[in-house]
């Protein structure tokens, strides 16, 4: 194993010192559903690689009280064949369907105390998923704006808290294994979230208005997911809503703000963190590509193991070489934190789809990576308790060390690299699309630049652009952002040739002036019909989209509104009080029709439908 992945990663994020006394620790395991639906070869592999527990999903819907017979079938031949492996249980609704009455939080927790009366084997409860995303928890806030899943989640742990630990005083109850990121925007299109920071305050706020004086949970589960697979898992985050790897400081401060003095305890009182679900993405050999289907979404995957070492120190912003490298670094680093006393490396075995997840150290046919005899190396180092953590704070030629010194110059043969953006900073709304141009040092060379990744982040949401041969990227974000300030957030990591480089901008999004309205109902498909009039300026948006053919008429009051320059295409966002849609209409080149698109929710509600130029107006 390279000699610097161990001597440097603990330094950046050891901010506070272990207490006197405390032993370090750390349970590794993995998340994966194979323990369920392939339960000997999982085990396998499991007890080869060293892990010591396992965490499965158990699907549960409003009325359910015990487990169907298939999942009953599962979690036994789990747990049966399990025999020395910790099993870790997280139960939610696939579909967000949240208990928000007192009988169905009653049915929810019944349904787990079934669940471990049965199998005495199990005394490690997830309550719920990710309950700050509106994918796994809805709603995430009331009409008019306000806060609302923190608030109902708390009335949930407080009722399984209470009906657990009357069944089995030591069952241990891990919450809320939060997702890494949220937007805090309750008038997003498709992506309705909390961040886990802002999460947690309305949680410690719910907790303390209830008065309640008992806990909610005996362990604080995490999401700690970097913001792209290449990312050095010490690497700390300057945007509060993100809590990463690196961001554990910031973690252990918000938890305090939302608990402290009260029933629930905190890491400061001895309640342990688990990281219930992290990984890093790995590139896809060329001979395993058929076994895998999709395009990629998330951006800096990496090889399973790279070739050639490195002979010293990189810097902490430089993109990491390989997974079998992450996977230590993260490790030993989480080993020295003081609190972290698990982490779950998700998956064992890469999921098929590219939308997915590929960081596992398995293929997706069951083959290992490159990175599996790595991973298990530093699994076994961790359990047999031999990363020596003083040594690594004490390590010389590192930040901090005692003859630190600073990073060697890049070698000669690496180029400078240079990241323009080339976007508009004041765009009409729908019509914000981010470029970048990449280019090398003082020649502005584009040369070799084709094929490179390029991200884009607007405020916390992660966009990911190819560059062409002239070494230009751009992305479209959809939906389109709403009209606001934003700040994006441009970075090329780097490769084997050309150094990382990234800048930062502002842009404003606006309302555009126009006039939109169609002359009487638009046929958009065989049933659904659509009357429009909307007028705006920058200042202000008044107008309506009214839909038939959804059931009852839908009333959308139109919120925003963007038109091209040459008047051409317009978009229109707006509400019914419930759901959010977004139209789309644009003129054809040549020909006297409109293509008009439709969302709801994010989902398509028809195919493009054209309509005659004649019905649907136009302009400023």
């Amino acid at each position: 194993m390279r000699r610097w992945v161990w001597i440097i990663v603990v330094l950046a994020v050891l901010a506070v010192p272990r207490p006197a006394g405390a032993e370090p620790g750390l349970l590794v395991g993995a998340r994966d559903d194979g323990l369920k639906w392939s339960t000997g070869p999982t085990l396998a592999v499991a007890r080869d690689l060293g892990l010591r527990s396992l965490g499965i999903t158990l699907p549960w819907q409003p009325g359910q009280i015990d487990l169907a017979p298939l999942e009953n079938m599962l979690v036994n031949q789990a747990v049966v064949q399990g025999a020395g492996i910790r099993v870790v249980v997280s139960v939610f609704s696939p579909f967000g369907e949240a208990p928000l009455t007192p009988l169905a939080r009653d049915e929810y927790c019944t349904y787990i105390s079934r669940l471990v009366t049965r199998y005495p084997q199990i005394n490690d409860v997830v309550i719920w998923n990710e309950p700050n995303l509106r994918y796994f928890w809805k709603p995430q806030y009331d009409v008019d704006g306000r806060s609302e899943a923190p608030a109902r989640y708390v009335d949930l742990l407080a009722h399984c808290w209470d009906v657990l630990h009357t069944l089995r005083p030591s069952i241990n109850i891990v919450a809320p294994a939060a997702s890494t990121w949220g937007n805090d925007n309750p008038n997003a299109f498709s992506n309705v979230s909390h961040s886990p920071t802002s999460f947690i305050r309305e949680m410690g706020a719910a907790y303390r208005a209830s008065g309640r004086t008992r806990p909610l949970f005996d362990t604080f589960g995490h999401h700690p997911y970097p913001t792209r697979s290449n990312e050095r898992p010490w690497v700390s985050h300057s945007d509060e809503a993100i809590v990463s790897l690196g961001d554990v400081d910031r973690l252990i401060v918000r938890l305090r703000e939302a608990f402290g003095g009260t029933g629930q305890p905190t890491p400061d009182n001895g309640v342990p963190i688990w990281y219930l679900e992290t990984g890093y993405q790995t590139l896809i050999d060329d001979d395993k590509q058929r076994f895998y289907n999709g395009v990629e979404n998330w951006p800096g995957s990496v090889p399973d193991v790279a070739p050639g070492a490195a002979a010293a120190k990189p810097p902490d912003t430089s993109p990491a070489p390989d997974q079998a490298t992450q996977l230590a670094d993260s490790l030993r680093m989480m080993y020295c934190q003081p609190h972290i006393a698990a982490v779950f490396n998700f998956l064992i075995r890469d999921e098929t789809s590219l939308e997915g997840w590929q960081s596992g150290v398995l293929w997706a046919d069951g083959s290992r990576k490159d990175s599996y005899d790595s991973f298990r190396s530093i699994v076994r180092e961790v359990n047999e308790k031999r990363v020596d953590c003083d040594a690594l704070r004490a390590a010389p030629g590192v930040p901090g060390g005692p003859t630190a010194k600073k990073a060697a110059a890049p070698a000669a043969t690496r180029s400078l690299t240079k990241l323009s953006y080339r976007g508009g900073k004041v765009v009409p709304y729908g019509f914000l699309q981010p470029r970048a141009q990449l280019t090398r040092g003082r020649t502005a060379s584009s040369k070799g630049l084709a094929g490179k990744q390029i991200q884009f982040l607007l405020n916390s949401t992660a966009y990911v652009g190819v560059t062409n041969r002239a070494g230009a990227a751009s992305v479209k974000p959809m939906p389109p952002p709403k009209p606001g300030r934003y700040r994006v957030a441009v970075r090329f990591d780097g490769d084997t040739v050309n150094l990382a480089s990234g800048l930062r901008v502002g842009v404003r999004v606006l309302n555009s002036k126009a006039h939109v309205r169609s002359a009487g109902p638009l046929r958009l498909g065989s049933r659904l019909r659509a009357v429009l009039s909307v007028r705006s300026s920058p200042a202000k948006v008044k107008g309506t989209l009214t839909l038939r053919g959804l059931g009852a008429a839908r009333s959308i009051r139109l919120t925003a509104v963007g038109l091209r320059p040459d008047a051409k295409a317009v978009w229109l966002n707006g509400t019914d009080g419930k759901k959010r849609y977004l139209l789309h209409a644009e003129r054809l080149a040549g020909k006297p029709v409109l293509r008009v698109r439709i969302w709801r929710d994010g989902i398509q509600l028809v195919r493009p439908a054209l309509v005659p130029a004649r019905l649907l107006s136009i302009s400023r």
